[in-house]
């Protein structure tokens, strides 16, 4: 009966009936350990083809009912991260739910939509770099009150300030430029 249930995916999408699958059918103990500090990982390492295609299918009711459910869900790595907040199937407001709930940031800005950029920064969930800022930057067009609050951050400007600003890309220098003036004259920056 269990396996007509699993196999037909008549079951709702719940924490306790992710566990009971995955303690059923997975094939890699790993997955058993994982599920709740990285659940959406968990479900793909634990090879169980129809828990997984359910998932995928079914992607924001997963993140509403099970992924965003789990207190100690927290530390989901970028690679599947970025899956979760590249996913059409999944509504912008459950996006910043998951930035805003996991512990793990996002190293490049660029792989991931830019509606997202401000919530990586605000919830200090993007890689400190230069890349990030002016990729930023770059987007908006200005020193915004997200940026300015993310660049006043000691850990920050510290980590900033150890490296060099470098373009990364045809017709960076003009940004690099703009983006130095901006800094300078800013007044929403802090003078430490």
């Amino acid at each position: 009966l269990f396996d007509y249930i699993y196999e037909h995916n008549y079951y709702s999408l719940n924490p306790s009936m992710v566990t009971l699958i995955i303690k059923s059918k997975a094939e890699n103990k790993t997955a058993e350990e994982n599920l709740t500090t990285a659940n959406y990982s968990a479900i793909l390492n634990s090879n169980c083809k129809n828990l997984i295609e359910y998932v995928e299918n079914n992607i924001d009711e997963y993140v509403n009912n099970v992924f965003l459910r789990l207190d100690s869900n927290t530390n989901e790595p970028e690679e599947n991260l970025l899956k979760l907040l590249n996913n059409e199937g999944i509504n912008d407001g459950n996006k910043n739910r998951i930035i805003e709930k996991e512990v793990n940031g996002i190293s490049n800005i660029s792989n991931v939509p830019k509606v997202l950029w401000g919530t990586l920064f605000i919830n200090e969930k993007v890689v400190i770099s230069w890349v990030n800022v002016l990729r930023y930057f770059s987007s908006s067009g200005s020193i915004d009150d997200i940026l300015a609050s993310w660049l006043n951050k000691k850990v920050n400007y510290t980590n900033l300030s150890e490296t060099q600003i470098e373009p990364d890309e045809g017709g960076a220098d003009v940004i690099v430029k703009n983006f130095s003036t901006q800094l300078i004259i800013d007044y929403k920056i802090d003078d430490e």
